[in-house]
């Protein structure tokens, strides 16, 4: 909101897990953006907190354009909706908008005089973003279908997604050429991308690879993670994995996609509880954007309604090798009929 000669930026996290910092983005086109402020992060916090900052810098009577880069522990981000704030400076002036929520008329009333041009525009800026739509079920139920709170503010729905432009090409490697690029020819890769430990089940991941190994030999663990990474190794190395059959590398950002084009099989275990029904997992898109099948365990924010709905995985309701057994099969299923291709 504008406040004087001010622009105040307000947003609230649910939960927060490895999350370093926020990057606060100004834009005057809505398209390019530059960074105009940190804000540093709670950390792994599971209660609701409140963020703000201002922008004393801000032009008069322009069309400011403001987006948070949230910033992970392992550098991978993800960027929030783009908002709009006008600020008039000492302009006299004001301007009654009304009835809110509008549906068909808005109405307006001014004190500018005859001679004064007015510029007016219309902005959700008074919204509220959820990252789920069982967040959104939560917290503003009434909003499911007019899209507005009980107070009127349009409540929008914004998962966490990828820059396929800056991360991604088009051109996408085969999965063939990446796994001979790696030195992973003949092997069947799992990944696990992000960090470790704390809500990413450590233990659970290690169980997969080792039931994965059981009934493939060929099975190779691979994971990017900016966490310390004794831990992992440890398990893995008692379930029998040697030196060859894994791959524990910290990776810039912008290699991800290299490493993901030779993965098989990408795995999001994550503590399911209250507060992840309004989790979005960055890791999530990353895969779906190199065409990597997913297993991932049920409870955590749309995670159930997008493996289900759109095919592109299986979803599991327990840790237990009859579960990983059923994942395994059903994901080879969908390669067998097409649906992964």
């Amino acid at each position: 909101k504008t406040i004087g000669s001010e622009n105040q930026l307000h947003w609230t996290t649910l939960t927060e897990s490895n999350t370093d910092y926020f990057d606060i983005e100004r834009g005057y086109d809505g398209k390019n953006f530059a960074s105009i402020g940190h804000q540093k992060a709670a950390g792994n916090v599971a209660t609701v907190l409140h963020y703000s900052f201002t922008d004393k810098n801000a032009a008069n009577n322009t069309p400011q354009y403001y987006r948070l880069k949230t910033v992970d522990l392992d550098g991978s981000s993800a960027l929030s909706g783009v908002i709009s704030l006008t600020k008039t400076g000492n302009k006299e002036g004001s301007i009654v908008l009304f009835p809110n929520p509008v549906k068909d008329i808005l109405n307006y009333k001014t004190n500018a005089n005859n001679a004064e041009t007015v510029e007016i525009t219309l902005t959700d800026v008074l919204g509220r973003i959820v990252l789920t739509e069982k967040a959104r079920a939560v917290l503003f139920p009434e909003s499911a279908e007019s899209g507005f709170d009980n107070s009127g503010r349009p409540v929008e729905v914004i998962p966490c997604c990828v820059d396929f432009e800056a991360r991604f090409s088009e051109s996408k490697t085969s999965r063939d050429t990446a796994k001979e690029q790696l030195g992973l020819k003949d092997r069947f890769v799992v990944v696990h991308l992000g960090a470790l430990g704390g809500l990413y089940l450590n233990q659970e991941i290690a169980d997969f690879l080792e039931y994965s190994r059981l009934q493939d030999s060929r099975t190779f663990a691979m994971l990017l993670t900016q966490s310390n990474a004794a831990e992992i190794i440890r398990l893995l190395k008692e379930k029998g994995f040697g030196e060859s059959d894994y791959l524990v590398r910290k990776v810039d950002p912008k290699e991800v996609p290299g490493y993901l084009n030779a993965c098989d099989i990408a795995l999001s275990f994550v503590k399911s509880s209250f507060s992840t029904l309004s989790r979005s997992p960055t890791k999530i898109p990353e895969y779906l954007a190199c065409g990597v099948p997913i297993v991932a365990n049920s409870g955590v924010g749309d995670v159930d309604l997008l493996i289900e709905g759109e095919r592109v995985g299986a979803l599991i309701t327990d840790f237990s090798y009859a579960s990983y057994r059923r994942a395994l099969d059903e994901i080879d299923s969908l390669r067998k009929i097409g649906d992964l291709e």
